[in-house]
């Protein structure tokens, strides 16, 4: 800190008042504004260097006296090298003093504890530097963002010039931050990594998806490890904390230059992640034979990292797996000695190599750190037969080539020819070309109640029957159908599982437009599904591969049964009330017969009636008509047909007619529609 005199020579005489009012600021103000003097006192000491050196250069060549003071007036006025930086200096001083007092303030105002989480938020109204850009939405303890370069605290391109803030209250509204939409429209061809708001519903996606199998992993790996001699290690941390897997997520996209997809795709392999503990000893014997139980059990193990071996900055072995619903774990296997140096030496280590705003030479400083403190881990007996194993790759072409060929068992059980005598379904349905209009309801009856139909539910039935299945998707339905609420919800749930979508639209919400929604509807969805699950004392393999029959059964249905034309799409309608429009903000379409693109989530209900889509339409509505691809069909009314509460829910279905139950679709492709007329 200078010294009293050499401030107010700086300052001028006045500032011996200035310098009595900081006396009286608490000490972290004072350490503050100290802080910002001081490098204001450096900029001038640069200042004074510059000076020096020109006139010293000058006398040197030659130069008279009042040449030099010539020269350095000009520069003076113009802002010139020498003026002008020391101008830039004080100014960028200045800013980084009053953005510092304030972020100061909004902290001592919320009183956070190191527990505490900010979120980095980029101000609206100021060009957002590349440094600062990518850590928009992340959210990290105090301590973390210290470690990584606050705002402002010159870690960054922008500098002291930095309007970035720490949220810590979780209010601020992300939208503040730039638009990533529009500046990625603006230059195509340049990657712009996620952010972190970009980050949260990928990460909010993973999670959700992990939560069906999180029950299910952990009780098969406490199996194995009791069995082969193990144990299980931190299972109350067995799913990635959501701003820990943000933080990746955002890192990963920087680093590799991933996109959304990419990280979907590549790098969410620990959303369950887990820790086996085996003593030296029996290490390799024990790992080996979990690994084989494991693929046993159809788990498809596509990576084995074994670090183990001299020099390592980490010891132990990292496995990657898929259990056989494609919903990736991670399962690490530790000696007592090297878990333990892992979570009270190096963890802490890790986690600032892991930061996004760490250099590289302080990366090559913490692993060098690493290397020394694994030193003292022995390693087990014969790791070297563990070997290494990268089939990542590999296992997603295996999964897109099962993906393309989907055995549809049903097709194989009924035959796919069309009936003779159900070939005019559509038409009869839809009532508007040629054919004598019916009542949806009637005509769907004739279609449930007719031998054709018996015949094949009787053989669907026995097959079901067969595979222990029966029931289980005749009760999702009635669920469905009567809109119980909670089981309709574990329905949609369920039915973007089948088309890997894991999207959640619930009944007459629409929550792609509402985080809150979406949180509430996970909360609902994870709370029946156990319960169900418990007291139907069934496992959710059982109900993803019921409900998968009969995705297959209902599309082999409206094949056999005259819904689909020769180009293997069926034709459907969907009402829209103008209040969608006005609450979502999706575009208004302008014109009848408008062609353009609609966004489907699981579960999404479509008519083969347009009278009715109409009905729900309503006075200022829209009605869209779409030719689907059949393979995008998850459900239909020959779902209901089979239920057991069938002759109950007529009534119901007269009532409604069918209308909004007759075609669900699944998936998060757009489909192509065109406006089929506006109004109701």
């Amino acid at each position: 800190m200078p010294s009293k005199e050499e401030l107010i020579a700086l300052f001028g005489d006045d500032f011996d008042d200035v310098l009595r009012g900081l006396s009286m600021l608490p000490p972290e103000a004072r350490e503050l504004l100290d802080n910002t003097m001081n490098k204001m006192i450096y900029d001038a000491d640069i200042f004074t260097n510059r000076v020096n050196k020109t006139i010293q250069t000058q006398r040197a060549g030659g130069m008279s006296v009042s040449a030099t003071s010539g020269i350095l007036a000009n520069d003076m006025a113009t802002g010139g090298p020498i003026f002008g930086e020391l101008k830039n200096s004080l100014k960028e001083s200045l800013s980084e003093g009053i953005g510092q007092s304030g972020r100061a303030g909004s902290f001592q105002a919320y009183d956070p504890d190191e527990k505490t989480l900010f979120m980095w938020v980029t101000v609206a109204g100021h060009k957002v530097c590349p440094d600062c850009a990518p850590r928009a939405g992340q959210i990290a303890t105090l301590d973390d963002w210290e470690k990584s370069g606050m705002p402002g605290t010159g870690w960054s391109v922008c500098k002291g010039y930095c309007y970035c803030i720490l949220d810590p209250s979780g209010k601020i509204d992300p939208r503040i931050q730039m638009e990533r939409a529009a500046e990625r429209a603006r230059k195509p061809r340049e990657f712009i990594p996620l952010n972190g708001v970009e980050a949260t519903p990928i990460a909010k996606k993973a999670l959700a998806k992990a939560g069906l199998y999180v029950d299910g992993a952990d009780d098969l790996l406490i199996r194995l490890a009791k069995k082969n001699g193990g144990k299980m290690e931190g299972l109350a941390y067995h799913m990635k904390g959501e701003a820990s897997l943000i933080r990746k997520i955002v890192t990963e996209s920087i680093e590799n230059g991933y996109n959304a997809r990419n990280v979907l795709v590549q790098n969410i392999k620990d959303a369950l992640r887990y820790t086996m503990i085996v003593d030296d000893a029996n290490y390799t014997k024990t790992m080996l034979k979990t690994i084989q139980d494991m693929k046993d059990m159809g788990w498809r193990n596509f990576k084995v990292k074994n670090t183990w071996g001299p020099n390592s900055g980490y010891k132990g072995v990292n496995t990657a797996w898929a259990n056989p619903n494609g919903q990736y774990v991670e399962l690490q296997f530790h000696t007592p000695v090297s878990f333990r140096v892992k979570m009270d030496q190096a963890h802490k280590i890790y986690e600032e190599i892991r930061l996004v705003g760490t250099t590289k030479a302080r990366k090559k400083e913490l692993n060098k750190m690493l290397v020394q403190i694994y030193k003292s881990v022995d390693d087990p007996i014969d790791y070297r037969l563990i070997s290494q194993l990268d089939e990542f790759e590999l296992y997603l072409k295996e999964r897109a080539v099962i993906a393309g060929r989907e055995i549809n068992k049903i097709d194989d059980l009924l035959g796919t020819a069309k009936l003779p005598n159900q070939v005019n379904n559509i038409n009869k349905v839809t009532g508007r070309f040629g054919y004598k209009q019916k009542p949806p309801w009637q005509v769907w009856e004739e279609i449930l109640e007719s031998t054709d139909y018996k015949n094949d539910l009787a053989k669907y039935s026995e097959f079901l029957e067969k595979n222990g299945l029966k029931g289980i998707a005749d009760d999702l339905n009635i669920l469905w159908k009567k809109q119980n609420l909670d089981g309709e919800a574990f329905f949609r749930y369920i039915s973007s599982i089948l088309d890997d979508s894991y999207t959640h639209f619930a009944h007459n919400k629409y929550m792609d437009h509402d985080a809150v929604l979406q949180a509430a509807f996970q909360k609902k969805v994870d709370k029946f599904m156990k319960t169900y699950l418990r007291e139907k004392n069934i496992k959710l393999e059982n109900v993803l591969q019921a409900m998968r029959y009969d995705k297959q059964f209902n599309q082999n249905m409206l094949k056999r049964y005259g819904f689909v034309d020769d180009a293997g799409n069926v034709k459907i309608y969907r009402g829209v009330k103008k209040s969608y429009f006005d609450e979502t903000g999706v575009g208004y379409p302008k014109d009848y017969g408008e062609v353009g693109e609609m966004a489907i989530n699981s579960a999404e209900s479509w008519s083969t009636n347009a009278t009715t889509a109409e009905k729900f339409a309503g006075n200022a509505g829209i009605v869209f008509e779409a030719e689907v691809p059949i393979e995008r069909v998850i459900g239909s009314n020959f779902s209901f047909a089979h239920m057991k509460a069938w002759d109950d829910l007529k009534g119901a279905m007269r009532f409604s007619d069918l209308g909004e139950l007759e075609i669900i679709l699944g998936g998060t492709k757009p489909v192509n529609v065109k406006v089929f007329e506006f109004g109701g």
